[in-house]
């Protein structure tokens, strides 16, 4: 009998570590994992001390770099990228 242990790494370390492979600003990495944990473009700003209107700006920029057009799928493809590694 044998008994296989894995390690389940919690979605958000899973989330952060994918982030670092990504060539973008220290910025834009902030806003996607804020939108990660689950943050809206006002809470976002306030977080960063950013207007609305430049979050958005970076969230656009996040959604063109990784060919995703929403939150959810900007989510998993940034984690995909960890298991494509």
């Amino acid at each position: 009998m044998a008994i296989r242990i894995t390690r389940q790494e919690p979605m958000v370390l899973q989330f952060a570590r994918s982030l670092q492979s990504l060539d973008i600003s220290a910025q834009q990495r902030e806003a996607a994992m804020l939108i990660g944990r689950g943050f809206a473009n006002p809470q976002i700003a306030e977080a960063m001390g950013l207007s609305v209107n430049a979050i958005a700006y970076h969230i656009k920029q996040l959604f063109q770099r990784l060919e995703a057009h929403g939150r959810a799928e900007l989510i998993e493809r940034v984690i995909n990228l960890s298991k494509a590694a």
